[in-house]
């Protein structure tokens, strides 16, 4: 039960809030997807949420957008449903978190850290996943480790990724729904270590990403239920507006690996459950010959194996240790 002594909102571990004109309600805390309303004596703060929303997308004459609230930034999406207007806010995180705070698995930290790690780097997962979250890590933590420069692309931007990490600094970028492709094609002119894409949404970003990644690194997200599927959905984006074989050989020369991640539950703890696909080095040859043949759905084999040979090598470090 609520306690009626709580000053604000923000005071709940709620990760959205649903905001409309006369309720509110929260969800996601301790990972209950049920709808809660806001208790009576926070209305008034619910109310001056809806208005702030309301100017600010008014403003920006945006239904997507970033917000401000007593320190804490929320992701805003605006929703008509039949009845009325809802703002949904996303809580988002005061810092980037990094990769160990996020219970990461070492082995997979390890080889995110490469010093010459280039290429694509591609986050998946359903909604609410945490894919911003890993991604935003992936660039802290190489910045904060080898410096240089990162540029985010985003719609509207998440993470509080702008400024110096480190030796390092990374500038944050909003880019339009439908701006996404230049917005890439222009920050590869401006000569960046990293790239981070919020998401890959079209064809036209999905070649430039894949392009970008020949000199750099790129990591981006996107939506799916699986390694094979996220490689799927990046090919069939690319490839409606290339020819397919040389997109398959883009994707399979380019790719440096795929990081699928569902959010688990053990007790009061929330932690990643964690999918990864290596594509860097020769004991990564098959998968290069199965991505290139766009054999997608036969890559589970190598995905198993690999993390076989993980656990192999975990094990014996362990014994030396």
């Amino acid at each position: 039960m609520m306690k009626q002594t709580t000053n604000s909102i923000l005071d709940y571990p709620f990760s959205d809030l649903y905001l409309s004109k006369d309720k509110t309600y929260m969800t996601g805390a301790k990972m209950d997807p049920n709808p809660t309303l806001v208790p009576e004596h926070l209305k008034e703060e619910a109310k001056e949420l809806f208005s702030l929303c309301k100017s600010s997308a008014f403003d920006q004459k945006k239904d997507e957008l970033t917000l401000n609230h007593k320190e804490t930034i929320f992701r805003v999406s605006l929703m008509e449903s039949l009845s009325e207007t809802i703002y949904v806010l996303r809580r988002m995180p005061k810092n980037v978190l990094s990769l160990e705070e996020l219970k990461f698995p070492s082995s997979y930290i390890n080889m995110l850290s490469h010093k010459d790690l280039t290429g694509l780097v591609i986050v998946s997962g359903p909604f609410g996943s945490g894919k911003t979250t890993t991604a935003s890590a992936i660039l802290e933590k190489r910045l904060r480790l080898f410096g240089g420069v990162g540029i985010s692309i985003e719609d509207p931007p998440e993470m509080p990724l702008e400024g110096k990490h480190g030796d390092g600094i990374c500038y944050q970028t909003w880019a339009e729904q439908d701006g996404f492709a230049n917005a890439t094609r222009k920050a590869a002119r401006w000569a960046p270590d990293i790239i981070y894409l919020g998401e890959v949404r079209d064809a036209e970003t999905a070649i430039e990403a894949l392009k970008a990644s020949i000199m750099r690194l790129v990591i981006c997200t996107t939506h799916s239920d699986g390694i094979e599927t996220a490689l799927e959905r990046i090919y069939a984006l690319a490839s409606s507006q290339g020819l397919p074989d040389d997109i398959s050989g883009l994707l399979a020369s380019g790719l440096s690996c795929v990081i699928h991640q569902e959010l688990k539950q053990r007790g009061q703890e929330v932690y990643p459950s964690i999918k990864f696909l290596w594509a860097r080095g020769e004991a990564s040859t098959r998968v290069k010959q199965l991505i290139k043949a766009r054999s997608f759905k036969n890559l589970g084999s190598e995905i198993q194996e690999q993390l076989n040979q993980i656990m192999i090598k975990d094990r014996q470090k362990k014994r030396v240790d």
